[in-house]
């Protein structure tokens, strides 16, 4: 998709900036849960796809939406988010 390319040109290039200055981490979210972000905006599921800020809606477990339920796909991505970034910044 156009907005995919015109975004992650973006990133990869800040990513290749600051790699010059200190350790640079990136990651790719591709999971296509039960919710996006965009249905706010009024998109359906099929309509949204992944938007890019969908991520953090599983790493915080925090939407307007209902919290995910215990033992889903949903909430075992969120308990993964969570687990890697803290791994990354040694709090786990």
């Amino acid at each position: 998709m156009y907005g995919d390319r015109w975004l992650m040109t973006g990133i990869y290039s800040g990513m290749i900036k600051h790699s010059r200055v200190a350790p640079t981490y990136g990651y790719f979210f591709n999971y296509y849960g039960q919710r996006s972000l965009l249905q706010g905006y009024g998109m359906t599921r099929e309509e949204s796809g992944i938007s890019h800020e969908d991520d953090i809606q599983y790493l915080f477990n925090s939407t307007s939406m209902d919290p995910f339920v215990p033992g889903s796909p949903d909430a075992s991505i969120s308990e993964f988010m969570v687990e890697i970034f803290t791994n990354f910044a040694g709090v786990g």
